[in-house]
């Protein structure tokens, strides 16, 4: 069971060091309790723990420590904003369409210049003059005749009649609240795909959480951190363009820090088996791209996994 808000908040604190040793590493001090309650594995860390004292993470990012004391405290995890691509990753052949289309003020090349139409013949009428009054052949006003106007008598309007006014029976009441997750907005993975952005680090966020979660046998965190990995590659529309963004996270899944746990080789199981039914899954699409044909020319059990699930069509 976890932990009560009132116990985490009342725990002593806990410091963390993460990143590489030296300027760049990052220090957290977090409530111990917080962490604890995360699995057995982070619960006896946290008992061993001597007062003072810094448990080191070299292997763990910033940006990684700093989701899961998210996630320990809230149940969730804030997902990065894709970045912008720089222009110069547009193909040329996007470029040349842009430019070659005609714009609407133009004609096979020829500028077209608005004319005004006129249907029929012109209608034409002289001006006619306007009679003056005597008074102006002096330089003054024209003459004015001031009636008198009676004033209309309105009777009064009734007033009216005032209904009974019917309260809402106090179960129906209902009153405005604020969100009880102030950055519930934050941590849902984006619905639409963006070709001007990039998403490897998106990719990478849930692939490095991931693993840390597998490490400490945190069951909740790598089952949402798949969900939210899953959630990402649906709406990537990969591209001879981009297949290097989901390279990187074949790279990093494959390699020994995305290993997590050692465990029998199979390509169902964790990041590495979510990774590799993607990559069978789009392996035409991605066939066109030299970085991927690259990566099945150096072997290595990514291979042998992709190889077995295009040939057996599990994907």
């Amino acid at each position: 069971m976890p932990a009560s808000f009132q116990e985490i908040l009342n725990s002593p604190t806990a410091i963390f060091t993460v990143g590489a040793h030296g300027s760049k590493s990052s220090e957290f001090i977090v409530h111990a309790e917080a962490i604890a309650q995360l699995s057995q594995p982070l619960h006896a860390l946290i008992d061993g723990l001597l007062p003072g004292k810094s448990e080191i993470w070299p292997d763990v990012s910033k940006t990684t420590f700093e989701r899961l004391a998210q996630f320990a405290y809230t149940g969730d995890y804030t997902v990065p904003v894709p970045g912008l691509l720089p222009i110069q990753h547009v193909s040329a052949d996007e470029l040349e369409a842009g430019q070659n289309e005609p714009s609407p003020d133009t004609l096979n090349g020829t500028n077209v210049v608005d004319k005004p139409s006129f249907d029929g013949d012109l209608d034409v009428r002289e001006a006619v003059p306007v009679e003056e009054d005597s008074w102006g052949n002096m330089g003054w006003g024209a003459r004015t005749t001031k009636k008198k106007s009676k004033k209309a008598t309105r009777e009064p309007e009734p007033k009216p009649e005032l209904e009974p006014v019917t309260l809402p029976d106090f179960p129906s009441l209902s009153f405005l609240i604020a969100p009880h997750n102030n950055h519930h907005d934050t941590c849902e993975p984006g619905e639409h795909f963006d070709p001007s952005r990039y998403y490897s680090d998106i990719f990478l966020c849930h692939a490095e959480l991931w693993t840390l979660a597998d490490t400490y046998e945190i069951a909740a965190l790598k089952a949402l951190a798949l969900f939210k990995l899953h959630k990402s590659l649906c709406v990537f529309k990969v591209s001879g363009r981009n297949g290097s963004e989901v390279i990187t996270l074949v790279r990093y899944a494959y390699s020994k820090e995305g290993l997590g746990q050692d465990r029998p080789d199979d390509p169902e199981e964790g990041l590495r088996g979510l990774v590799a039914r993607y990559m069978a899954a789009n392996a035409f699409v991605l066939s066109r791209h030299v970085g991927f044909m690259l990566l099945l020319s150096e072997g290595g059990q990514f291979v042998r996994d992709f190889v077995r699930l295009v040939v057996q069509g599990r994907y």
